[in-house]
């Protein structure tokens, strides 16, 4: 019963966790030059919502998986690759907001307007080891 209330949170912060991470760059794609309270909002929504909930899932999904026993399973050892290298693309994003927020003059760099296509590009591969582990 626990494990169903571990997954559920985890899956909960996970969902969080993408939405902040694919509307970040389209808000600051399409926002761009707004007022400073709105772009020290915004970075502030980030920091408390977006960056919290990347812990907990990555919290619960090290419970889960030693929960389950599954870290000798080299699907999880892929699927961490692909988590760290989402927790990447999390601090670039971080990192860009927080140029942002403390003035608008910071261009975008060319990657990020394509930074949602690579977290949704590493979410879709995670999904399909999660699901299909016992397959591969």
């Amino acid at each position: 019963m626990i494990y169903l209330w571990l997954k559920a949170a985890h899956i909960l912060a996970v969902i969080i966790w993408m939405a902040g991470m694919l509307s970040a760059p389209l808000v600051l794609a399409a926002l761009g030059n707004v007022p400073q309270d709105q772009r020290i909002r915004l970075r502030a929504l980030f920091h408390k919502i977006v960056s919290p909930a990347m812990i907990g899932a990555l919290c619960l999904g090290i419970a889960l998986g030693v929960w389950g026993d599954w870290f000798s399973q080299w699907w999880l050892m892929l699927k961490l690759l692909l988590v760290i290298a989402m927790t990447g693309v999390h601090g670039a994003l971080s990192g860009r907001l927080r140029r942002w927020s403390e003035t608008a003059a910071h261009p975008l760099p060319p990657w990020f307007a394509r930074a949602h296509l690579i977290t949704l590009a590493l979410l879709a591969l995670i999904i399909v080891l999660v699901v299909r582990k016992s397959v591969f």
